[in-house]
């Protein structure tokens, strides 16, 4: 897949100017982000699934999307993975 093939990108969010250069580099529209630090500011291992349900309950997550939940840690640790919805 290519970053092209998802609908949204659901990720850790430590601050959002990470997710600018994340998606400037994947050539990808920040709209395609779930963002929500603004509102709930980071919220450490839970940023995925708070972000996740926000999709959710905004309707963006709706059945057939397809999205990446994406977390990354200290150092190079990270972790992400494809979902059908």
């Amino acid at each position: 897949m290519a970053p092209d093939d998802l609908d949204l990108i659901i990720p850790h969010q430590a601050n959002v100017r990470i997710l600018e250069v994340a998606a400037r580099k994947l050539g990808v529209p920040m709209s395609r982000f779930v963002v929500n630090i603004e509102k709930l500011g980071n919220t450490s291992a839970a940023t995925v699934p708070l972000a996740m349900m926000d999709a959710h309950t905004d309707k963006r997550l709706v059945e057939g999307t397809t999205f990446a939940l994406v977390a990354f840690g200290g150092g190079l640790t990270y972790g992400a993975s494809i979902w059908r919805w």
